[in-house]
C-alpha cells in the first residue's frame, strides 16, 4: 500500500482527545463502501483507539462503489500498529 500521509486537524469527542490532532495520521482501511468504513472506525473506537473516516470518493457523480467511491480509515501514526493487529 503506498498511501500519502495525511495531517487531520480535528478532535474526535472528549473520550478520544489526544495529541493526535496534530500529528500524522495513517490509513490502516480501505474500502469501497462507507458502511464497512464505518464499522471498522467502530471496532476501532470501542477499543480506545482515536479512528476518523477520510472520503476521497466523487462527490460530483452519484457512485457510492468499487473504485469510485474509496473511503480510507485514518488514525494517528502512533496508533497504526495496535489498529492493524486488532484488524
Amino acid at each position: 500500500m503506498h498511501d500519502v500521509p495525511v495531517q487531520i486537524f480535528m478532535y474526535l469527542d472528549d473520550a478520544h482527545q489526544t495529541s493526535a490532532d496534530s500529528e500524522e495520521w495513517v490509513c490502516v482501511f480501505t474500502t469501497g463502501t462507507q458502511y464497512e468504513a464505518e464499522l471498522i472506525k467502530g471496532r476501532l473506537l470501542q477499543n480506545d483507539l482515536p479512528a476518523t473516516v477520510l472520503n476521497q470518493g466523487d462527490s460530483m457523480r452519484p457512485f457510492t462503489f468499487g473504485s469510485l467511491a474509496v473511503y480510507k480509515v485514518m488514525v494517528p501514526s502512533a496508533f497504526s500498529k495496535a489498529a492493524e493487529e486488532l484488524l
